[in-house]
């Protein structure tokens, strides 16, 4: 039996959430089984050799198609059908495979069954059909005894039971995750509210009191609002980092030399020396989505500039094609990350530190690396060439085309 691999094994860690999932099936929370075969003998003798057939303690609900066009019409009204036996030659020699196409293409239904029995093999060579239609069985009409068929069912609702745990699984992690934003996003607004008010009125001591605080009690008040100012930028780094959790990427071709650009430019205008930022150029075309890039490079960037110590700032970007992948490293000249940090640093709220003082609120990293994931990359933490400094190295997809086309040039911030 030629069952994919992902039918019958993999999903075994789901097994304790069995009461949790609602009934799949049919009628009394029977199984659906579509017959779809032009020869009434063929439906008589699945009838008698089913008559008896349970799994998970739940028997057969047979429906019956005599053609492809019926099997389209009782695969829209059921959505529910579980497994599918289908003929190659009905009303034409290929009325099968146009419904098991029709499954996959057209219903985008990735759960149901489909078992292909055919009395003329020679008309649908069975390796080009199993990969070109998603068949996940494919019998000849003479192997199916009684026996064979127990096997074949018992097998293929195994499987789909088990994908129809992992699709409810997916709902509930999908449920949860939208009401984590939605509960972060309204709890950052209450916490915004109070802080703009607290610091408007640290704004308003510091003007009408300016001439009676000495300079101890003015720098504590600047102290007061460089605090507020850090608690905005971190419920804005959380903010970003929840809304991150979405996992419907769309993928298009985007262009890491401009997403450089425009990370310099938004890192310029809130104040940061760019000037030291050299790339390899020009840049590969990556594959995703154009705003999530944008805020990984701005990340990673943002978090180079900050481990410059008491010189000015030097950050290199390269890239490197690995298969029809890209490594983007981005390059330090800091004071490096120890051997058994170089994971924790992408952990949410993981500190580093600039020689003795901590830097960022240690969201940056945590952010840059759910990005990468959801584009199917990965991320990771290197000692930078020659020993000092980090190069952080992003994995992500992208077009093989551009290789070798690079020359060292100085980007400066955007006019």
């Amino acid at each position: 039996m030629k069952d994919r691999d992902e039918s019958d094994r993999g999903f075994e860690i789901i097994e304790d959430v069995e009461a949790a999932v609602p009934a799949v099936g049919g009628q009394d929370g029977r199984w659906k089984l579509l017959v779809v075969d032009d020869d009434e003998a063929v439906h008589s003798v699945t009838r008698i050799a089913l008559s008896d057939f349970e799994y998970a303690d739940r028997g057969l609900q047979l429906l019956h198609a005599y053609s492809g066009a019926e099997a389209k019409a009782l695969l829209r009204e059921h959505e529910d059908i579980a497994l599918m036996l289908l003929d190659v030659v009905m009303e034409s020699d290929e009325a099968g495979l146009e419904g098991a196409r029709f499954v996959r293409e057209e219903l985008d239904n990735p759960y149901i069954r489909l078992v292909l029995r055919t009395g003329q093999p020679g008309l649908a060579p069975e390796r080009d059909v199993v990969t070109r239609y998603d068949i996940n069985d494919y019998k000849h009409k003479t192997e199916l005894t009684r026996d064979r068929l127990f096997t074949v069912l018992y097998t293929s609702l195994s499987s789909y039971r088990q994908l129809r745990r992992l699709q409810w699984q997916t709902r509930v992690l999908d449920r949860s995750r939208a009401e984590s934003a939605r509960i972060a996003h309204a709890a950052s607004h209450q916490i915004k509210a109070p802080l703009l008010s607290i610091r408007r009125f640290t704004e308003l001591m510091r003007k009408r009191y300016a001439d009676k605080l000495d300079p101890d009690g003015r720098a504590l008040v600047d102290l007061a609002m460089e605090c507020v100012d850090d608690m905005n930028g971190l419920m804005a780094d959380l903010a970003t980092l929840t809304a991150a959790d979405g996992d419907d990427i769309r993928f298009q071709p985007v262009s890491a030399d401009d997403l450089l650009h425009w990370s310099i430019r938004k890192l310029a205008a809130r104040g940061f020396d760019t000037s030291g930022i050299i790339s390899r150029a020009p840049l590969p075309t990556l594959q995703g989505e154009h705003g999530r890039l944008l805020e990984l490079f701005g990340q990673v960037l943002e978090n180079a500039l900050k481990f410059r110590g008491d010189s000015p700032a030097r950050v290199q970007i390269t890239a490197t094609a690995v298969g029809a992948e890209w490594d983007i490293r981005v390059t330090d000249a800091g004071v490096g990350i120890p051997d058994e940090a170089r994971e924790q640093v992408f952990d949410a709220f993981s500190v580093a530190h600039d020689g003795s003082q901590p830097v960022g609120n240690g969201i940056g990293l945590a952010i840059a690396r759910k990005i990468v994931q959801q584009h199917g990359g990965s991320i990771r933490a290197e000692p930078a060439p020659g020993g000092q400094g980090t190069s952080i190295v992003m994995r992500l997809p992208g077009e093989q085309s551009d290789v070798a086309r690079f020359s060292a040039r100085s980007l400066n911030p955007p006019a």
